[in-house]
C-alpha cells in the first residue's frame, strides 16, 4: 500500500469518526424526547445525562490527544493533523464543530444533572414545609441571628444534617429552596442514627400550621 493510499485511508476513518461522534448527540437527544413514566422521569434524565456526560467526556479526551494527533486544537487546518490533501481543511472544521459542540454538551449536561440531582431529593410534604416557611422568613435570610434561609437553621444544624451543602454553597441562605427542604426533612425522618425529631424545632410555626 502507497504512502498516498493509507495517507486517504486514514482521511476516511477519520470523516467516519467525526460522523459516528455527532450522532452521539443527535440520538441522546432523541433519546430525551421519548415518552416515559412520569414516576421514573427524574431518574430515566439523570441516567441519561450521566451518559452524556461520559460520551462527551470521551469525545473531547479524544480530540485533544496530543499523543494522537494535532486534531482540532491547532487554529490552522494545515497544522491540524498529519494528512496531506484537499480533504485536510473539511477534515480539521469537521474535528473543531465536534470539539465545539461535545464540549457545550458537556457543560449541559453538567448543569442539568446538578439540576436534576437537587429535584431528586426527598422533602416530605411540600406544603407543609413551605408553610413553615413563610412563618420563618425568606429563602435567603441571613440577619446575624445565627440562622439562615427560609427554614431558620442554625450552624449546627446546617453542619449535621447538611454539611454537604454547607460545604457547597456556604450558609443556607444560599442554598436553593428544594435543598433546605431537604435537609429540614432529614431532622424530620431522623439522620445519621439520630431520633426522628418531626417538625420538633420549628415549634412555633409548626403550631400554627396545624403540624403539633
Amino acid at each position: 500500500m502507497g504512502p498516498k493510499t493509507h495517507k486517504g485511508l486514514l482521511v476516511v476513518c477519520a470523516l467516519l469518526a467525526v460522523a459516528m461522534m455527532a450522532m452521539v448527540g443527535t440520538n441522546v437527544a432523541s433519546a430525551e424526547a421519548r415518552p416515559h413514566n412520569t414516576q421514573h422521569s427524574t431518574k430515566y434524565k439523570i441516567k441519561l445525562f450521566r451518559q452524556q456526560l461520559r460520551k462527551s467526556e470521551s469525545i473531547i479526551r479524544f480530540w485533544e490527544d496530543r499523543e494522537r494527533g494535532r486534531w482540532a486544537l491547532h487554529l490552522r487546518h494545515e497544522k491540524c493533523w498529519q494528512v496531506h490533501g484537499k480533504l485536510r481543511r473539511k477534515l480539521c472544521a469537521k474535528a473543531r464543530g465536534s470539539l465545539r459542540e461535545h464540549t457545550a454538551m458537556h457543560a449541559e449536561a453538567k448543569r442539568k444533572l446538578e439540576h436534576l440531582a437537587i429535584y431528586a431529593l426527598p422533602i416530605g410534604n411540600y406544603d407543609h414545609w413551605i408553610c413553615i416557611h413563610k412563618g420563618e422568613g425568606a429563602w435567603n435570610a441571613s440577619t446575624g441571628n445565627g440562622y439562615y434561609g427560609g427554614l431558620q437553621m442554625n450552624m449546627g444544624f446546617q453542619r449535621f444534617y447538611g454539611s454537604e451543602f454547607l460545604a457547597k454553597y456556604g450558609t443556607a441562605d444560599n442554598w436553593p429552596p428544594r435543598v433546605q427542604m431537604a435537609v429540614a426533612q432529614r431532622a424530620y425522618d431522623g439522620y445519621r442514627g439520630e431520633r426522628a425529631r418531626g417538625y420538633g424545632p420549628w415549634p412555633n410555626t409548626a403550631r400554627d400550621c396545624g403540624l403539633l
